[in-house]
Parts: C-alpha cells; sequence; structure tokens
C-alpha cells in the first residue's frame, strides 16, 4: 500500500506510472474516512514500416558492396595485471578487449548482364540489429538475417530473395499481495495486460541496367518523396 500526497495531480501521476485496478484509502480535512476505487486502461496501436532502399552501381562482372550502420563495441574478453608495490602492497588492474563490429544493412551484388534482356545476380544481404537487453547477458545481442543467392532476373524486376513473418506475445499480471488471490473479487485487486509484437521483413532487390537511366530515374521518383517547389 502507498500513501499519495499531492491531491489529484499525484493520483494521476501514479495511475499513468501503473495501469490497473487500484483501492485506495485516504481521509478529508474533516477527518472522515474515505473510500475510492481508481481504474486506468489504456489501449495502444501502433505500426512501424521502415523502409531501407540501398543503391548500387558496378561493372560487369565485378562487386560492389555498401554498409549502412553502426560501429559497434563488442567485449572480446578481459585480463587483469598486478603490480607489486612497496611494503607488500599489490595493485590489481582490470582491462577489458573491445572489437567493434558493422550493425546494419551489408549488401555485395556482382552482376552479369545476359544476352537479351536479363541480368544474372550474385547477393549476399545481411541484416543486423541490436536486440533489448535480456536479464543475464553479460553483453549485447544481435538480430540477424542473412540470404546468399545466385538469381536470373530480367533487367528492372524486383526479386523476393526471403521474408520473415515473427509474432511474439507477452503476458503480465500485477497484483495487490493477498487480495490479488481471492476468488471471484481478486480481479478487483489486479490488473492483466498483454504486448502483443508482429515484426513481418522482407528483401526485395532490384536490378538495373544503367542504359534504361530514365526508366530508373521514374522508379525512383516514385519511391523517395520530393518537396513541393
Amino acid at each position: 500500500m502507498a500513501t499519495l500526497a499531492g491531491g489529484a495531480s499525484a493520483i494521476g501521476q501514479a495511475l499513468a506510472a501503473s495501469p490497473g485496478v487500484f483501492l485506495g484509502f485516504g481521509s478529508n480535512r474533516s477527518g472522515q474516512a474515505r473510500y475510492g476505487l481508481l481504474l486506468n486502461a489504456l489501449q495502444s496501436n501502433s505500426a512501424t514500416n521502415i523502409l531501407s532502399t540501398p543503391s548500387l552501381m558496378t561493372l560487369d562482372n565485378k562487386q560492389a558492396e555498401i554498409v549502412v550502420g553502426q560501429d559497434v563495441p563488442f567485449v572480446t574478453g578481459s585480463y587483469s595485471t598486478t603490480l607489486n608495490q612497496g611494503g607488500g602492497g599489490v595493485v590489481s588492474s582490470p582491462f577489458q578487449t573491445i572489437e567493434r563490429k558493422k550493425v546494419g544493412i551489408t549488401l555485395k551484388v556482382t552482376p552479369q548482364i545476359n544476352e537479351g534482356d536479363s541480368v544474372r545476380l550474385k547477393l549476399d544481404l545481411t541484416v543486423s540489429s541490436i536486440a533489448p537487453s535480456i536479464s543475464g547477458a553479460v553483453d549485447l545481442i544481435t538480430n540477424t538475417r542473412q540470404v546468399k543467392t545466385v538469381v536470373i532476373t530480367d533487367n528492372g524486376a524486383i526479386v523476393v530473395l526471403g521474408g520473415l513473418i515473427q509474432d511474439s506475445y507477452t503476458d503480465s499480471v500485477q497484483k495487490v499481495p493477498l487480495l490479488g488471490s481471492l476468488p471471484f473479487i481478486g480481479r478487483l485487486f489486479s490488473s492483466t495486460s498483454r504486448h502483443v509484437a508482429e515484426a513481418e521483413s522482407d528483401d526485395l532487390p532490384a536490378s538495373g541496367d544503367h542504359r534504361y537511366a530514365k526508366r530508373r530515374e521514374r522508379l525512383y521518383r516514385r519511391k523517395i518523396p520530393h518537396p513541393a517547389p
């Protein structure tokens, strides 16, 4: 049980911090007891659409690479050194070894222009990101998707290399000790929330011959918004 001071403002802050159902006791200036039931329900729905369109230009049968991301430090080891001082004292100095790795989007492509209007593509696509921290983890955790393949496609066509749809559900229960476990009325002293996360990702590279520059320019104008004059 917690005591709130500050009137309606303090109660509003408490509700914003902890959604659910609460039963509070207090007294007014005349000393008479007051009972209150506070109910706070929160429902949110958010959607995120992140579109990454790195572009590469290279010669026939020559590999090109583009990296868009960050250099993230990872701990690779630790050691300590000891130094003897006068009078029998020993000083230990701990050190850590750090290695920086690229986290983001790495695309390697080697095109080969064939006869007619087709292009052979050797593709190596890696998409990585930093995962949320997990209790007990000693270092950063990364999510990684990688696709390596060789495809033949028409000039300017879009190819689906791979995709992933992932759903996760997290249920959490908050309740008042003892009162929240009572049958029938226990729900009045507890709150239940569910967090649903859905992630969908697709890798859709497109090839294009520089001889078709006007067609490629029209495609980019449709994908990239331009400010009004």
